[in-house]
């Protein structure tokens, strides 16, 4: 019974004492690795070549500025121009309302422009969306909007408007 008195308080001593052990352990900085020695001779150096930079490519040009470029270099085709204005104004003219219309249609060897006078863009929308839904031309369309018109380019059957 005598042993058992005493292991008791040994067994707490002991963990005290690896605790105690270990909390002091850590707090030892660990060894530092040795640096190299350090050479006072000039280092060598390889050749230098030329860099090669490389010109980024120039930013694309948005749609529009392409199309109406595009169409500014265009010549006029007399007679495809006349039959196909007037065709696209009747076209267009069907689906006018008070808060949207056609304002101007320019033709040329190629490629319509059309200006449509718009109160909303929400109204340019639905203009566009009927016509393209139920028109009798038959030819490419693209349109974007501009200062306060919706700009439409629409083209002779085959053409590729934005290549």
């Amino acid at each position: 019974m005598r042993t058992l008195r005493w292991s008791l308080p040994v067994i707490a001593l002991c963990i005290a004492a690896g605790w105690l052990w270990s909390s002091t352990r850590a707090l030892t900085p660990a060894p530092q690795a040795k640096s190299p020695p350090v050479s006072y001779e000039p280092a060598k150096r390889a050749p230098l070549s030329p860099i090669r930079v490389a010109t980024p490519a120039p930013p694309e040009r948005p749609r529009g500025e392409q199309i109406e470029t595009r169409f500014s270099r265009e010549r006029v085709d007399a007679t495809w121009a006349t039959a196909t204005r007037s065709q696209l104004e009747g076209d267009l003219g069907r689906f006018a309302t008070k808060d949207a219309g056609v304002r101007s249609v320019d033709c040329r060897a190629s490629m319509c422009r059309v200006e449509v006078a718009t109160a909303t863009r929400a109204a340019g929308e639905q203009f566009a969306e009927s016509w393209l839904r139920d028109r009798t031309f038959t030819g490419p369309a693209w349109g974007h909007y501009s200062d306060d018109a919706m700009v439409m380019y629409v083209g002779r059957d085959g053409t590729e408007l934005i290549p």
